[in-house]
C-alpha cells in the first residue's frame, strides 16, 4: 500500500488569496477619509475633494465586493467538491516540470499521466485563485519524478498528495 502525505487541501487551507480584497478595503478607507476631510488633498482640491473621495470609496467598495464574492464562491466550490467526492482523482508521476520564478513572472507548469490521460497544471503563486499554486521558489514541493495523487476540480488542484 502506498502512503501519501497531504501537502495541500482546499478544505483546510487558510485563504491566502484574501490580500487583494484587504487592499481594496484599505482603499475604501482612504476614499472615506478624503471624503470626510477634503482639505487633505491640498487647497486646490478642497472643492472637489468630497466628490473624489466618495467616487474613490464607491469604486473600491464595488471592486472589493466583486473580488471577495468571486474568491469566496470559487473556494466554496472546491471545498464542497472535496466534501461530496465530486472531483477527479489524478494519480501518477510528475513530468515536464518547469519551475516558476521568484518574481512570479512565469507560471510553474507540469504534467501527470494518469491511466491513458495526461493532465497539465499551470499556476502562479501571486494569482488570487483558490487551489494549489505554491511554486518552487515559494516553498512548493513539486519536482520531476514525484508520484502524486490529486483531487482535481475543473482543472484546479483541490487536494495534492505526495507519495512518501
Amino acid at each position: 500500500m502506498q502512503e501519501y502525505k497531504v501537502v495541500y487541501d482546499a478544505s483546510t487551507e487558510v485563504l491566502s488569496e484574501w490580500a487583494l480584497p484587504a487592499v481594496l478595503l484599505v482603499l475604501v478607507a482612504v476614499g472615506l477619509v478624503v471624503w470626510r476631510y477634503p482639505g487633505l488633498l491640498g487647497r486646490p482640491f478642497e472643492v472637489i475633494g468630497r466628490s473624489v473621495g466618495a467616487i474613490f470609496a464607491c469604486v473600491a467598495a464595488l471592486l472589493f465586493v466583486i473580488a471577495a464574492t468571486t474568491l469566496y464562491m470559487d473556494n466554496s466550490r472546491l471545498r464542497a467538491a472535496l466534501q461530496t467526492g465530486s472531483y477527479r482523482v489524478v494519480e501518477g508521476i510528475v513530468t515536464d516540470f518547469v519551475p516558476g520564478d521568484p518574481g512570479d513572472h512565469f507560471a510553474e507548469s507540469w504534467s501527470v499521466r494518469s491511466g491513458t490521460s495526461v493532465h497539465h497544471y499551470q499556476y502562479v503563486a501571486s494569482q488570487a485563485t483558490p487551489g494549489y499554486r505554491r511554486t518552487l521558489p515559494h516553498g512548493g514541493q513539486i519536482r520531476n519524478g514525484l508520484r502524486v495523487r490529486i483531487a482535481e476540480v475543473d482543472g484546479r488542484i483541490a487536494r495534492l498528495e505526495i507519495r512518501r
